[in-house]
């Protein structure tokens, strides 16, 4: 089966330099191209904290909303960057 190329979409507030809200939902699209049916498809996504994956999900859709804090909570509160 060929995978097709993913097309990713991310809230316009949400960025590289953003510091957010643990409790924020985060809204994420998922895109592929009009010719794949995204029913026999598999999600996944991880979370990365300091650059090490500290949770991972699976969905069955292409737009997913979700919060942080619902995945991981061992933050260090000296630490600002996520």
């Amino acid at each position: 089966m060929d995978i097709p190329p993913l097309n990713v979409i991310l809230d316009d507030k949400i960025s590289v330099d953003f510091t957010m809200n643990l409790n924020q939902i985060i809204h994420v699209s998922l895109n592929y191209d009009a010719t794949t049916n995204p029913d026999n498809l598999f999600f996944a996504g991880a979370i990365l904290y300091n650059n090490t994956v500290v949770s991972t999900m699976s969905f069955e859709y292409s737009f997913i909303r979700f919060k942080v804090w619902n995945y991981y909570s061992a933050f260090d509160p000296s630490d600002t960057s996520f």
